[in-house]
């Protein structure tokens, strides 16, 4: 009996370390990412801007779907950013 408990507590063991090594989340292939050096994407992008929200109209609407079960309610929050998250500034570490 005590035979049986060592092959299995073995075995079991051996298992354990054959499963954590084979178990990698990405294999590195080394070099870097082909979306780097792909000359086909360009660095100019669409520059879209939205107006102001019309929060008159938008608290209207709110208030005559207030009760309707078959109408997706909002949520939100109003926050207004300080000058911290200028977006001339996001994105650049100083």
């Amino acid at each position: 009996m005590k035979n049986i408990n060592f092959y299995l507590s073995f075995l079991i063991i051996l298992f354990l370390i054959v499963i954590s090594n084979s178990a990698d989340a990405q294999i590195s292939h080394g070099g870097i990412p082909p979306s780097f050096t792909e000359k086909s994407i360009s660095n100019s992008y669409d520059i879209i801007e939205f107006s102001e929200p019309e929060m008159g109209k938008i608290a209207e609407q709110d208030k005559e779907n207030a009760g309707k079960k078959d109408v997706i309610r909002r949520i939100g929050k109003i926050q207004a950013l300080g000058q911290t998250y200028l977006m001339a500034t996001l994105g650049f570490g100083d």
